[in-house]
């Protein structure tokens, strides 16, 4: 009986070892681990290079890869990936402003580049019509400017973009003229 209780007692203490193991190994894994998963083998993530913001209760990190590429990555709260941009260093020609949006559970997520010194910053019209500035926060990340926002006030189809200059005037535009709503409705 005695051997039986010996064996026992050594078999959970074993087991209270490999657990223990297993909750500090889960504490200490790589931060940029679940970035590489989401983008494979093709790209190689640089783990010095990872920053993380958050913005509207969601994450938003940039990574730069092998190829020098930027990854921006939005996480809901519970760190699942949402949304994966991936932007090629360089500037490409003639262009001023480069942006993209997606939604994703009633919220859309808006990046921007600003490839033109001349732009200082720029506003965003919301669904209501009113110009978004506060929502919009700029970084600075691997000498390029990006504008990020994350909110369910963005107006999606389309946007439209104001540049404005250090003295406050209106130097870029990405609709020229007035448009109708309508005919961007799904």
């Amino acid at each position: 009986m005695n051997k039986r209780r010996i064996i026992l007692f050594t078999a959970c203490i074993i087991l209270v070892a490999i657990l223990i193991v297993a909750a500090i190994m889960l504490m200490k894994r790589d931060p940029i681990a679940p970035y590489q998963s989401y983008v494979g083998s093709k790209y190689q993530l640089n783990r010095d290079s990872l920053v993380t913001y958050d913005i509207n209760s969601h994450h938003v990190t940039f990574i730069t890869d092998n190829h020098y590429y930027t990854h921006i990555f939005y996480s809901e709260p519970g760190d699942s990936i949402i949304n994966h941009l991936y932007i090629p260093r360089g500037t490409p020609e003639r262009k001023r402003v480069y942006w993209h949006t997606s939604s994703k559970n009633g919220s859309v997520m808006f990046t921007s580049i600003l490839y033109d010194k001349a732009l200082d910053h720029i506003t965003v019209k919301a669904v209501d019509g009113q110009e978004m500035r506060e929502e919009l926060k700029p970084i600075r990340y691997n000498d390029t400017r990006f504008v990020i926002a994350v909110s369910d006030r963005i107006e999606r189809n389309p946007v439209d973009i104001t540049g404005y200059s250090k003295q406050n005037e209106v130097v870029y535009r990405n609709i020229k003229e007035e448009y109708n709503k309508e005919l961007f409705k799904r």
